[in-house]
């Protein structure tokens, strides 16, 4: 009977060891870490490999390290660039109105005199630290003229896509700790969504605060400046900052990248922009097709008069020529003058009254001469 008993108890003690070491041990995957919970309150932090975590009210949750990179406001074949109202899967973009031209503020070089105007002020590759900011019209005169003459500075709205690039803190339990204690999901999220919507909210905020202020033409221009700017904000946001530094409430969280993506202009800007361009060049070739015309009308104009007035000249030579040999007639033979001057009044008065149904003319030094219907 002895014997039985304690073969039955090695069955069970080999059994609970089994059951208890089979249980008590963690497997967490290379590429993330484990936060243990007991009763409801993080105790450990589980490196990747085989951990030891005895049962019993117990709860693991599983992060990747690795890093994450998020597309605000979401992915480029998930964005709808078209509705106001996206469709079902679909996001709108980040939307900027940007101000116009007279309305802007630039950003130019320190050293740039604003009294003088002289030069070219601005520097895309410059760190907005050394730059200060002017109005329209303190740029040089020249530069307010080029920049006029571009639609892009007209008061429009931009669509801005803005990458975000993070990873979990994995140095210290601390860490974790932070990221557990600080991200609380709102309802339907998980941590690293709720992660992805702070951040988002925070993206919206900088964007219309530091793009807003500039035309969308300055925007395209110092985009390159402008993503540290957004870097440097999502890292206070997070606590991503210098060690030493006193931050509330950190994430647990480091900011690997942040930079804005080529910023859009808009379906209905480019439409409108490319009918207006359409309109112009219309407009360009009518206008110099009116303006051939005109030239055409004014060169036969030209040749038309010089026609004329060589005609008149030709005109008053014949004429001159004919009076002089009349006069020459007259001295030699005065009555053959008579008749000659007495048949061109006739012919003169039978085309009147061809012409016109009347009769009488009149004779250059001999009065009045009736003439009487003709037949022909």
């Amino acid at each position: 009977m002895d014997g039985v008993y304690w073969i039955a108890m090695g069955i069970i003690l080999l059994l609970a060891e089994i059951l208890l070491g089979t249980k008590s041990t963690v497997q967490v995957a290379t590429g993330f870490i484990g936060a243990e919970f007991r009763f409801k309150k993080l105790r450990r932090r589980l490196k990747p490999g085989l951990n030891f975590s005895p049962p019993g009210w117990r709860r693991i949750e599983y992060y990747s390290t690795a890093q994450f990179q998020q597309e605000f406001t979401t992915e480029p074949e998930d964005v709808d660039r078209v509705n106001d109202n996206p469709d079902e899967g679909k996001r709108s973009p980040y939307r900027i109105p940007h101000k116009g031209l007279r309305e802007a503020e630039y950003w130019v070089v320190k050293d740039y005199d604003v009294e003088k105007r002289v030069g070219n002020p601005f520097n895309d590759t410059l760190p907005l630290s050394e730059m200060k900011k002017v109005r329209f019209n303190q740029l040089p005169d020249e530069l307010q003229e080029a920049l006029d003459f571009d639609s892009v500075n007209d008061p429009i709205t931009t669509e801005i896509p803005v990458v975000v690039s993070w990873s979990l803190k994995t140095d210290s339990f601390d860490s974790l700790e932070n990221f557990i204690a600080n991200i609380n999901p709102a309802s339907g999220r998980d941590r690293i969504q709720e992660v992805h919507k702070r951040m988002e909210d925070e993206v919206s905020q900088v964007l219309q605060a530091q793009l807003g202020a500039l035309t969308a033409g300055h925007s395209i221009y110092m985009a390159a400046s402008l993503s540290p700017v957004i870097k440097e904000k999502i890292k206070n946001l997070v606590g991503d900052v210098a060690p030493g530094t006193n931050v509330d409430k950190p994430w647990g969280i480091q900011i690997n990248e942040a930079f804005l993506k080529l910023i859009h202009l808009g379906s209905t800007f480019n439409k409108a922009r490319s009918e207006a361009r359409s309109t112009l060049e219309k407009a360009q070739a009518q206008a110099e097709a009116t303006q051939r015309e005109a030239e055409s009308k004014a060169n036969a104009t030209r040749l038309q008069a010089a026609a004329d007035e060589e005609k008149k000249k030709a005109d008053g030579r014949g004429e001159a020529a004919r009076l002089t040999s009349l006069l020459n007639v007259v001295k030699a033979n005065p009555e053959e003058a008579r008749f000659i001057l007495g048949m061109e009044t006739t012919r003169e008065g039978y085309a009147a009254y061809r012409d016109n149904k009347t009769v009488g003319t009149y004779a250059p030094g001999l009065g009045a001469n009736p003439v009487l219907p003709l037949t022909q």
